[in-house]
């Protein structure tokens, strides 16, 4: 059976291969499919197809943004969105009235009197012991002299210590970093040796060191290195803020006295400090780098910045002429005159964007411009011709006056005019090389004129609003050189003292005006996200940019620009205003760039062409360059 079955089967086979014409009829050779002959499979092209059939879409492209979508047809991208902020700067937060002018800014009223002794020098005001109301400093002539610290909200004495010069004066700071203010003060007179204390807040001595015969020494407390170290510099002495140990002392045979009050200030914005005495400015180790101007008996050297480099000039108001010495130590111009020196405020004054300098003399105070040109002049009686300025915005319209107390007389001056604002004739003085001090006394959020009498009032007075209206002021006006960069809110001093011209109030020896303390807006700016969706020339790429007010002042409206890095020049992508801002407030702003203009990466800048006034001027800035592309 198996055998008639295989036989049936071949014969089938071979007869159906008989009947078929396609292979036996024509008489060819039959041919048969080969891998050459195979149709091509279809290629994945960038074009949002699957071209391919495979069930992706443009597999292999680029994909920068990691979204499934290659570049070449990318046009959506998903940059973040940023929450809003609600934040301010505590240093720009403000007080009590630092929004609204006073309303009749020139009425005062005194606000407590301390009298019965003589006070012929600066008073210092800080919070030595942290406990948020500050306390006034200063040296009156009881008992031959004596260093006096009084409750500011008050005007009741907390301690005192004898045996202290009265025609030199107390400067405030927290020279051993324990976290508390410190005063610094000095025992002697101009004919015998002067020796210099520090106490604690509690009146407990710290140290002593002797620092030879001089006469009416306010000491200067900074960091002159940045090393976390603060210095005292009292007369020639320079003597390490901790231990009073003498770290060096200046040359001042060409200066011929050794005293005038020493300054100090980042003059070649190298980082470190250099220190002025008499007309010589000395480098931070205390080797000289020039001798320029009048010397002698009580000259008195005041850092300015008189040209359109950031490198600091040195005013020096000497015994026999005032003269401005360029930072080659050239000197530019010079004014003569016959009596002692005199401390100078300095600060712009009318509002023209350049430093003046309120310089009283025997008869009048004068109001110089940087050239040396006369702005004002208004009479005053002074016959030493020692007294000497200090300033403070007390309108509140960002335009400093002039703060002067002569033999017969306190004086507010109008800073443009010269013009006298306000009057007080129950002072006197036979004037040593004293000026009046500007603070908030009492912790209230408004500013007071402080000042010494040793004759008509005969002690110390502080003056305020009468209508209590007058604007912010700091707590602080911690010694002799105060300008506000060289001391904190705390007393702490800083390890690096950015110089007057810098600080955004631009004045020396004298009280910022609150639009650049408190009273002022600040707008800052983020680039928070950016998002590329293609690398193609042509691409999309989106970007948040935050902007926000971390002032103590709404600021109605600021421009906000964002510029493209192309090629390393900045190119203009958008400019808008942006606004209101509330204190503390953002405004979130969507930004559409490409890869083209956005080039190497963005720069974002409000207030560029700084049309507001900011309590930092410095922080207008972002950048972002985390490109992803090529």
């Amino acid at each position: 059976m198996l055998l008639l079955a295989l036989t049936a089967c071949i014969e089938n086979t071979l007869g159906n291969q008989k009947e078929d014409p396609a292979v036996f009829d024509s008489g060819e050779t039959p041919t048969f499919p080969t891998e050459d002959s195979t149709v091509s499979e279809p290629v994945e092209e960038c074009d949002g197809e699957d071209d391919d059939g495979d069930g992706q879409v443009d597999e292999g492209f680029p994909d920068v943004d990691g979204d499934g979508v290659a570049d070449c047809v990318d046009d959506a991208c998903e940059a973040e969105v940023p929450l809003p902020r609600s934040e301010t700067d505590p240093d720009c937060e403000g007080g009590v009235g630092t929004g609204v002018p006073p309303a009749n800014p020139w009425s005062t009223v005194i606000e407590w009197q301390r009298l019965g002794n003589g006070v012929v020098s600066t008073p210092a005001v800080g919070d030595l012991d942290g406990d948020g109301v500050p306390e006034v400093v200063y040296n009156d002539d009881q008992g031959g002299g004596r260093t006096v610290v009084l409750d500011g909200a008050t005007g009741t004495e907390e301690w005192s210590v004898g045996g202290m010069d009265p025609y030199s004066g107390p400067s405030l700071g927290d020279v051993d970093g324990d976290g508390q203010g410190d005063v610094v003060t000095s025992s002697g007179s101009c004919y015998g040796a002067h020796v210099v204390y520090a106490f604690d807040a509690s009146g407990a001595e710290m140290w002593r060191t002797n620092i030879g015969t001089a006469c009416e020494t306010y000491a200067n407390l900074v960091d002159l290195d940045g090393d976390g170290e603060v210095e005292v510099i009292m007369n020639e002495y320079v003597l390490d803020g901790a231990s009073g140990a003498v770290e060096f002392t200046l040359d001042i045979a060409s200066s011929n006295e050794n005293w005038g009050a020493p300054a100090a200030a980042d003059m070649d914005q190298d980082g470190d400090q250099e220190i002025m005495l008499g007309n010589t400015l000395f480098e931070t180790d205390g080797s000289v780098i020039y001798t320029c101007g009048w010397g002698g008996t009580g000259a008195f050297p005041q850092p300015v910045n008189a040209d359109a480099d950031p490198e600091g000039e040195l005013l020096v108001a000497g015994y026999g002429g005032i003269a401005l010495c360029d930072d080659d130590g050239s000197e530019l111009w010079s004014r003569s005159y016959s009596s002692y020196g005199t401390a100078v405020a300095v600060a712009d004054f009318d509002n023209d964007g350049v430093q003046e300098y309120a310089f009283a003399k025997t008869s009048a105070v004068t109001l110089y411009e940087p050239d040396g040109s006369t702005r004002w002049s208004t009479a005053v009686t002074d016959a030493s011709g020692l007294a000497g300025t200090t300033s403070w915005d007390v309108n509140y319209d960002g335009v400093p006056e002039v703060v002067y107390a002569d033999e017969v007389d306190i004086l507010v001056l109008d800073g443009a005019t010269g013009a006298v604002v306000i009057r007080d004739p129950n002072h006197g003085s036979w004037t040593a090389a004293e000026t009046p001090a500007v603070a908030d006394v009492d912790g209230d959020g408004q500013g007071e004129l402080i000042y010494g009498s040793n004759s008509g009032y005969l002690g110390i007075t502080v003056i305020g609003s009468a209508d209590g209206d007058w604007p912010y002021s700091r707590p602080v006006y911690n010694q002799y050189t105060y300008f506000s960069a060289n001391v904190e809110d705390d007393l702490s001093i800083p390890t690096y003292q950015e110089a007057p011209w810098i600080a955004p109030a631009n004045l020396f020896r004298g009280q910022p005006s609150a639009i650049y303390t408190a009273g002022s807006g600040n707008a800052k700016v983020s680039i928070t996200d950016v998002c590329v969706a293609s690398c193609e020339s042509d691409g999309r790429v989106d970007l948040w940019v935050q902007v926000w007010n971390a002032g103590g002042v709404e600021i109605a409206e600021v421009e906000l620009v964002v510029y493209g890095l192309v090629s390393g020049v900045e190119t203009e992508i958008t400019r808008q205003q942006v606004g209101p801002l509330p204190v503390g407030g953002s405004i979130e702003v969507p930004v559409q760039a490409t890869p083209a203009t956005m080039g190497s990466g963005f720069v974002a800048r409000v207030d560029e062409a700084d049309a507001l006034r900011e309590c930092d001027e410095e922080d207008n800035e972002d950048t972002w360059f985390d490109r992803p592309c090529p």
